[in-house]
């Protein structure tokens, strides 16, 4: 049999022998991922055999044993690579990565580094990297800036506290950049300045309090390549008047603005952002959505988890595009609001999907069914009334709690 692909991740392998892999000739993919190999002797087992590996998922596998020189010599043909969860040294990696220069795809996520296997000049068709979850220092960061033909890099949660301005210079390919976690508190002036074909930025938990300095993009480009903006978990200030973005980030389509203790919002606050089309706004205290006039584009919104009381279509009279909006989790109030949403959703937009977590389908059983489904509560006085007017309660009446569901 020309076996030449072959998935055994999660099956409870322990041991391996010498000779497991001695007749595969063909193998080129193999993932091995989530089996307790500790002591798997990687040079004698794969790498003397498998000539002609080219993508090799070790990842979890709670390797014990150090990797020596030798353990990929013979698989000079290896394009992925990952070997996440395992506990490395960057010296044992770096003599390892030195014969893999074809490598497309390296995963060293939450691997206990310390610093950065001294390899990446080696490493030139590289595109893809993952080093996130490792508690790196910031010296180590400029061994990155070899790597020209990057496309995806993942450095969240390292323990960055500083990047410096030519860390990226080289990296004109980007695509992807992640750096949450990392307390940055502020990014150095021109960071981002060659990063020319970058649509994706997440920068979720940094401790900013401003979403991005007017120059990290350098000072000649006029509008910044990013359609994907994360900025979950920041305390941002958010102005009185004017646009939060910079006017670089106007071709920013989705923004993630989730948990950053926003209470308000004014209307000019999207005006640099028009083709907004997915706007995540969850875990805040927003008790207004008059910010949503100017959002003429939006597709997607998520105000889940936040302080309104009421919410009425008029509201939105300007989302005409609308195919999504989460409530879930806000303090609403039944009344006729709740009724005309419903109607909105029901005729206007043709699909009460529209209203997640309106279907019954979308419900969580028992407890959580509340957290799960839109909901609102009367209030005393019309409690009092429904109470007065029902000698006999069903048991899910005994409280002013309901779904809209049940509401309408």
């Amino acid at each position: 049999v020309r076996l030449e692909d072959l998935n055994i991740a999660n099956t409870g392998i322990k041991n391996l022998p010498g000779d497991a892999f001695a007749k595969n000739n063909y193998l080129s993919n193999l993932n091995l991922a989530q089996n307790p190999l500790h002591h798997l002797d990687i040079d004698h087992t794969l790498g003397h055999n498998l000539h002609n590996l080219q993508a090799l998922d070790l990842s979890h596998c709670g390797l014990q044993d150090r990797l020596s020189e030798e353990t990929f010599r013979n698989a000079s043909k290896l394009r992925v690579l990952n070997l996440s969860g395992n506990p490395m040294f960057a010296g044992d990696l770096a003599a390892v990565l030195r014969h893999l220069p074809k490598l497309h795809k390296l995963s060293l996520s939450n691997c206990s580094l310390q610093r950065l296997p001294d390899a990446f000049d080696v490493l030139e068709q590289l595109e893809e990297l993952d080093i996130s979850h490792n508690p790196l220092s910031d010296a180590f960061v400029k061994l990155l800036k070899p790597l020209r033909s990057l496309e995806y890099l993942d450095m969240s949660y390292c323990s960055l506290g500083y990047v410096g301005n030519n860390t990226f210079a080289h990296m004109t390919e980007l695509k992807k950049l992640i750096l949450s976690g990392n307390k940055l508190h502020t990014i150095e002036q021109d960071l981002f300045a060659n990063l020319t074909r970058l649509e994706s930025l997440e920068l979720n938990n940094c401790g900013f309090t401003t979403p991005l300095e007017p120059k990290v993009f350098g000072t000649e480009r006029i509008y910044s390549s990013v359609i994907e903006l994360k900025l979950s978990g920041n305390p941002l200030a958010i102005p009185d008047d004017g646009p939060l973005l910079l006017k670089q980030l106007s071709n920013v389509e989705i923004l993630d603005l989730s948990n950053c203790n926003i209470t308000k919002l004014n209307e000019n606050i999207f005006s640099s952002n028009k083709n907004l089309t997915s706007l995540n706004l969850s875990r805040n205290k927003i008790e207004d959505i008059g910010f949503l006039k100017k959002l003429r584009r939006l597709q997607h919104l998520d105000l889940s988890n936040n302080l309104l009381r009421t919410i009425n279509p008029k509201m939105l009279k300007s989302n005409a595009h609308l195919l999504s909006l989460n409530l879930i989790g806000n303090p609403f109030v039944c009344n006729c609001s709740i009724v005309e949403t419903w109607d909105w959703a029901a005729h206007e937009k043709n699909d009460l999907h529209v209203l997640i977590g309106s279907q019954p389908s979308e419900f969580a059983p028992g407890i959580v069914k509340l957290r799960k489904a839109l909901s609102c509560t009367y209030d005393a006085e019309a409690y009092k009334n429904i109470v007065s007017q029902k000698p006999v309660m069903r048991k899910g009446d005994l409280t002013p709690h309901r779904t809209w569901a049940k509401f309408i």
